[in-house]
């Protein structure tokens, strides 16, 4: 949510001098309470501060403009837990992990394959007890229900 705060007044340099001095103190504090008549408006300069300050001079006229701006305290730490790291290493390209992806996925259905194979074996060759009883131990570890032979 953006909230913005203006305000416009003609003042002599006195007047400028005052306002700035109570800027410093604000700055100091870490609280920069900003007030009229239809509120206050706070701002909490914390961190690193980035100033930037503009002059132009015209034939009838002269600007001096001063503009602060900081990350707010919550932005400020997430920005500094950032992780952050130096390798010698190339990074994994989008198309290096999907390839990866593809090659575990095939592995996946060769083994769901071989295990389907063996089922039917088991059921067509009941004679061939070696290969049954080695997929029923398979079975049994990986905590699946025991397959039943035929007799």
């Amino acid at each position: 949510m953006k909230r913005e705060f203006e305000f416009e007044k003609v003042i002599d340099a006195e007047g400028i001098i005052t306002y700035l001095e109570d800027l410093v103190e604000a700055f100091k504090s870490g609280v920069v309470n900003l007030t009229t008549s239809h509120g206050d408006f706070i701002l909490k300069p914390a961190g690193l501060i980035f100033m930037e300050v503009e002059a132009t001079s015209k034939k009838d006229k002269e600007k001096f403009e001063i503009k602060f701006s900081w990350k707010k305290e919550e932005a400020l730490l997430e920005e500094m837990n950032q992780e952050f790291a130096i390798s010698a290493e190339e990074p994994i390209s989008d198309e290096e992990i999907e390839e990866a992806c593809i090659e575990d996925d095939e592995t996946i259905n060769n083994e769901e394959h071989a295990v389907q194979e063996a089922k039917a074996i088991e059921e067509v060759e009941p004679e061939n007890a070696e290969t049954a009883e080695a997929f029923e131990t398979e079975t049994l570890e990986e905590g699946e229900p025991k397959h039943h032979r035929r007799k």
